[in-house]
């Protein structure tokens, strides 16, 4: 409890915690830390579209992880597309 009181805002936060991920970047982005979104854990890219839509609501991300626990790079390039397109909103 309260290890996040010793994290300077310098550090760059690799954000993982899909389940919580309002609570979560806010949390961080509160303190000042910038996040990097992990947001692909060979599941459904719809899961992408959540994370993208949770960045959006906050300060300091500043990217996005293609996070695969199983070697599966199938979907790096829909992963690549649609955080392009979201940036170009």
């Amino acid at each position: 409890a309260g290890s996040w009181d010793g994290l300077d805002k310098n550090v760059v936060v690799m954000n993982w915690n899909f389940g919580n991920r309002d609570k979560s970047l806010k949390f961080f982005a509160d303190r000042g830390n910038r996040q990097i979104i992990a947001g692909y854990y060979d599941s459904d890219l719809k899961n992408l579209q959540q994370w993208l839509a949770s960045a959006d609501k906050v300060n300091g991300v500043i990217g996005m992880m293609y996070t695969t626990w199983s070697q599966n790079y199938s979907q790096l390039e829909n992963f690549a597309k649609m955080c392009g397109e979201h940036i170009q909103k």
